[in-house]
Parts: structure tokens; C-alpha cells; sequence
């Protein structure tokens, strides 16, 4: 680009900044076309914010890293940037500092040299024009993170527990919700936009993960195979139905892939001991997303430095491994602290863990192993998942492709996707989800794959059939999945935000009637529901996979006066009841486990509270 176009470029910016701003202090909601105009303008210069900082924090560690391109450069450094700020918010966190005058004062800086240095490299700025078939994509997912977060493990803790650490102005033991014990490195990224802004940051921060992903997936195919296989390789990745889903939710798994195929990528391509360094980094930041990030990349990775380098193997393959782990220790400290379990609860026989017991570690691993193991089993599990239509089915046809003798140069990448079949086989419960980072690599091996083998002009044909034909289902499936969330209606704000969730959550309004009608000191203890998100006001709550005190207390209790009695000691003002929740909670993990004492006990109890509210299944009580 010239450099008088990126001139203009960057004023036409500032006046738009200006524009908007200006904009904001003279509309209400009246003025429809300008307030939407403005709300999502807002949000994208958030976004945009965040985007300079981080890529200003990760130049602050790779200014001196040699980059094959600009574009590489900056994909990296914006996701190390990322992973840094995940860290930085923990520990701050942890020391009681959850501030946003605090966080503004670092990212403040940091933009203002991102900015500076994006300035300074204007003539490396290209467009790649082959690229705007993305525009699509980039606009239903842009219009997803405008809605409100729906899912279960985002209400529970994904969106939650961040919630809950910003209400109580740091990051706290939760001693009853395993789930908050986790590593949580992109829950610190929504904590941050949650402290700054809102949850449609939240949900923007994960969409930008999902789409660095696919600039390296592009980045890779195109090294090593041209411009074409790149453009074949991101429309492989970028058609995926699950990716635009997954853009549209709070949760973890764009993270966890991005720094997966990051930690492979700078190993693959920068065949040095500074390759290694940053592999580890990445590693590290994937281990702090997801516990399965440990298993799903630092073995292959340990094994493959130590069988790919000729001199120091040994040296540089545990130089990863340390490197690795510190990066991941904070989390690793974190637990020791609360929990006495450096990766709790897993390993509990053996390393042990507060507030925890056998049993409930069992109940643990039934909800989160699988139990059926079998050849046949795997290979059929494999079969599914490849044609799995919320990835297409074009996966499943090109397979074949690994098999040609131009695809020996990428047999690592091959074998290491063979490996992930197998540990997502052998130690996930085998959630579709949860092997989408496997997608990226497979998108990268078949571009480039795809132009290096020479066909007859029939089986060419075929395959540029099959392909097209999978990616105009996905790109079906995708209009289905935003028509059928209704996103349109609230993102375009042609419906409420507390509408929406009137009626795509049953349980929403009661808990905006404990957000509008409870005096601000209340306390409330949710029995059996774990999705707390929504509620504004100090609450009490229990993940169904941990012990739960309330059924203890119901248990030990001599009658309805002595649970009154016990429950005011707790602080306790109000209940939320969810009957559907409880039914489901103690069909599938007996979390209470009451007999016909206990139970009535409970129905006695509840008749001496006042019921405030009462629909569709959930009610809300006030202690006398």
C-alpha cells in the first residue's frame, strides 16, 4: 500500500474514532440507525484496542525474532501479546488488584507503541485480496458476538466464575466448584473485558482467537506450498460450521487450538533454538487454557525436538519442557495455594486436593472419560469425526491424499495428527468439540497437498466436486445455526437484550427479578443450578461434581427450624430453586442422594420461606 493511502487510511481512523464518540453523547435509542451504528462501531474499536495492545506487548519480546512476513509477525505477536495479558491479569488477580484504572494504565502504553510501530512498518502492509471470501464469515461471526452468552459452561463458569472474582474484587478459592480450579488463561481475557467493557468483548476476544488461527493456517500452507494452498487452506478452516459456532461462544477452545498450532508452527518453521523458545511459550499458554492442552501437544513436541535435532537434542527438548512449565506454573501455584493439588482434582488418589474425597473424584471421571475402549471402536470414532457435518465432509474424502508420495515432507504434521486422534480418543469423553484443534493442521496439510500431487483431470474433477459441494453445506449450515439462535434480532438490536434472554433462557427471568426486586445486601443460595451468570447480587452455589453443603446440612439437620437456623449462620437471605436442574443434577450425579426424611425435612422448609416467584419450574424463596 502506498504510503499516502495509508495516510489517509489512519485519519479517515482517527475522524471515525472522533465521529463516534460525538455520536454517543447526542442519540438515545430513538435514533435507531445511529445507536446501532454506534454500538457496534464501539465494540469494534474495543476489539481494536485490545488487538494494538497485545501486538505491542508480544513486539516487546520478538522485536529481534526474524519473521518470513509481516503478517506472520504480527499473528504471533498479537497471540503472544494475548497469552502474556492472560497471565499478567492472574497474577494481579491473585494479589487482589482486579482494577480497571490499573489495566488501562499498562495497555494505554502498550497500544500507543503498537500503534507507533504499525505506523512505522506501513510500507509492509498488503492486502490480500483473495481473502475477502471471508467477509462472510467475518460478518455472521461479528454479528454472533452481539448476543448475550447462552451456554451452559459459559453460565457456569466460563463467563461466570470471572464474574465472580470481579465482584468480589479478586481472584478467591471457590472451595465448592472444581470448574474455577482450572486453568483458565482465556477466562483472564473475558475477566479483562468484563472489567472494561462488556460480554460481547468477551465473546470478540474469542472470535479474534478462532481468526489468528486461521491467518496461520494460511501462513503455513502458503509457505509451504504458495499463495493457492494458503487460500485452499484457510477456506478449509474458515468454512468450518463449528468455527463460526465456536466465534459465537464464551468459551475456550479457539484459545487452546491457536496456541496448539502455534507451539507446532514455531517449532516446524524456525528451526532454531529461539523455534524452541517460543514453542514452548506457546505450549505453556496452552497448558494454562485447557488441562487436555498437556497432553494434546507437550509429549509429541518433547519427542519430536529430541528425534529432530542432531546436536544438543537433549538440551534444547528439556530447554522446552522448562520453558513449558514456567509458563504454566502460575496456575500450577495457583492450585498448590488453594487446593494443595498442583493440577487439581486430577490425580486426586495421589496428589490429593481440599474439599474433595474418592468418590467424588470418580464421579469426576465418569463425566469426563470415556468407557468404552475398542479397536474397532477408535476406528469407527475416527470415521465419525472426520465426517462429522459441523466440520464437513470433505476432511473424510481428502484423507486419502496423506497417502501420496509428495505428502512425505509432512509426515510429522501427520503422525502428530494421528496422535491427537488417539489422545482425544483415549483421555476426552469424546465431545466433537473438543478435537476441533486437530481441523487446523488437517485444513494446512490438504492445501498444500492438494496442488503438490499430480492428478488425472477425473479424479481432479471429483475432488474439486466433492469439495465445493462440502463447503456450500457448511456454508448452509452455518445460515441455519445464526437463523436458528434468532442472532439477527438482538445483535441489530431489533429486540432487547433482556427480551432475548426471556426467550431463549426459561430460568432468565427469575433471575432478573432477583436482580430488580432484592435489596442489594441479599445473599442467595442456588440449589441444584450452577448457572449463576446472570445474577447481580452475592449468591452461593455448587457445582454438581463437588460435595454439596446445602444436602449436607438438609442431611444433619434434626427438622426445618435448625436449616433456617443453620442457613441464616451462612448469610443466606433468599433461595433460587430450579427444579429441572435439581431433577437433572441428581439423575445423573446424585448430588443429593436425599431419602424420605430428607426430603420431607426440605418440603417442611420451604413452606416456612415466603415464595416470592414462581414460573415455569424455578421459584424464588425469602427466608422469614
Amino acid at each position: 500500500m502506498r504510503k499516502k493511502e495509508l495516510n489517509i487510511s489512519f485519519l479517515f481512523l482517527f475522524f471515525l474514532i472522533l465521529f463516534t464518540i460525538i455520536l454517543r453523547t447526542k442519540i438515545n435509542k430513538d435514533f435507531f440507525l445511529f445507536y446501532v451504528f454506534y454500538f457496534h462501531l464501539s465494540h469494534l474499536f474495543i476489539l481494536l484496542f485490545l488487538f494494538i495492545s497485545f501486538y505491542g506487548t508480544g513486539e516487546i519480546f520478538l522485536r529481534r525474532f526474524k519473521f518470513l512476513s509481516f503478517l506472520e509477525e504480527l499473528t504471533i505477536s498479537v497471540s503472544l501479546g494475548a497469552g502474556f495479558w492472560s497471565i499478567f491479569i492472574l497474577l494481579l488477580g491473585i494479589s487482589g488488584v482486579i482494577n480497571k484504572g490499573v489495566y488501562l494504565s499498562f495497555l494505554i502504553p502498550l497500544f500507543i507503541y503498537g500503534l507507533f510501530l504499525l505506523i512505522g512498518r506501513r510500507k509492509d502492509f498488503s492486502f490480500y485480496s483473495p481473502l475477502f471470501f471471508l467477509i462472510p464469515f467475518l460478518y455472521l461471526a461479528f454479528l454472533g458476538i452481539f448476543t448475550p452468552p447462552l451456554s451452559y459452561d459459559a453460565l457456569a463458569y466460563h463467563m461466570a466464575v470471572p464474574k465472580f472474582y470481579l465482584m468480589h474484587g479478586k481472584i478467591i478459592n471457590l472451595p465448592h466448584h472444581l470448574y474455577s480450579d482450572f486453568p483458565f488463561n482465556m477466562e483472564m481475557l473475558y475477566l479483562l473485558s468484563l472489567r472494561l467493557f462488556d460480554d460481547y468483548i468477551a465473546k470478540g476476544l474469542h472470535l479474534l482467537m478462532g481468526v489468528l488461527l486461521g491467518i496461520g493456517v494460511y501462513l503455513w500452507a502458503s509457505r509451504e506450498g504458495g499463495r493457492k494452498s494458503g487460500l485452499w487452506a484457510s477456506l478449509f478452516y474458515f468454512s468450518m460450521p463449528l468455527l463460526l459456532q465456536l466465534s459465537t461462544l464464551c468459551y475456550n477452545d479457539l484459545a487452546l487450538s491457536l496456541f496448539i498450532f502455534l507451539s507446532f508452527y514455531s517449532l516446524f518453521n524456525f528451526k532454531s533454538i529461539g523455534g524452541v523458545i517460543l514453542s514452548g511459550i506457546f505450549s505453556g499458554l496452552a497448558m494454562g487454557t485447557k488441562y487436555t492442552g498437556i497432553i494434546y501437544i507437550v509429549p509429541f513436541l518433547f519427542f519430536y525436538i529430541l528425534f529432530l535435532y542432531k546436536k544438543e537434542r537433549i538440551k534444547l527438548s528439556f530447554l522446552y519442557l522448562l520453558v513449558s512449565f514456567l509458563v504454566f506454573s502460575p496456575w500450577i501455584f495457583k492450585n498448590i495455594y488453594f487446593t494443595g493439588n498442583p493440577i487439581y482434582p486430577l490425580f486426586y488418589p495421589i496428589l490429593g486436593g481440599k474439599n474433595f474425597s474418592l468418590p467424588l473424584y470418580q464421579r469426576f471421571l465418569s463425566a469426563h472419560t470415556p468407557q468404552f475402549f475398542s479397536f474397532p471402536n477408535f476406528f469407527h470414532s475416527i470415521y465419525s469425526l472426520l465426517k462429522d457435518s459441523r466440520f464437513g465432509f470433505h476432511f473424510l474424502f481428502l484423507v486419502p491424499l496423506l497417502f501420496f508420495p509428495k505428502a512425505k515432507k509432512y509426515i510429522p504434521i501427520s503422525i502428530y495428527c494421528f496422535y491427537f486422534l488417539i489422545t482425544w480418543y483415549l483421555f476426552t469423553h469424546r465431545d466433537t468439540r473438543f478435537a476441533f484443534s486437530l481441523f487446523p493442521f488437517l485444513s494446512v496439510l490438504f492445501g498444500i497437498i492438494l496442488f503438490k500431487v499430480k492428478f488425472r483431470n477425473y479424479t481432479f474433477f471429483f475432488l474439486q466436486f466433492v469439495v465445493i459441494f462440502s463447503l456450500t453445506m457448511n456454508w448452509v449450515k452455518d445460515m441455519a445455526y445464526f437463523s436458528y439462535y434468532d442472532f439477527p434480532k438482538v445483535s441489530l438490536q431489533l429486540e432487547t437484550r433482556d427480551k432475548y434472554l426471556e426467550e431463549k433462557l426459561y430460568f432468565y427471568p427469575a433471575l432478573e427479578f432477583i436482580n430488580k426486586n432484592l435489596p442489594e445486601n441479599s445473599k442467595i443460595l442456588f440449589i441444584a443450578d450452577n448457572q449463576t451468570y446472570y445474577c447481580n447480587l452475592p449468591y452461593l452455589s455448587f457445582s454438581p461434581l463437588d460435595e454439596n453443603p446445602f444436602a449436607d446440612l438438609v442431611r444433619g439437620s434434626s427438622g426445618k427450624e435448625e436449616i433456617m437456623r443453620k442457613l441464616k449462620k451462612w448469610g443466606i437471605t433468599h433461595l433460587y430453586l430450579n427444579l429441572s436442574e435439581f431433577k437433572r443434577v441428581e439423575t445423573t450425579y446424585h448430588s443429593f442422594s436425599w431419602g424420605k426424611d430428607e426430603w420431607k425435612k426440605f418440603e417442611d422448609f420451604l413452606n416456612l420461606c415466603e415464595k416470592l416467584y414462581d414460573k415455569k419450574g424455578v421459584s424464588v424463596y425469602a427466608l422469614p
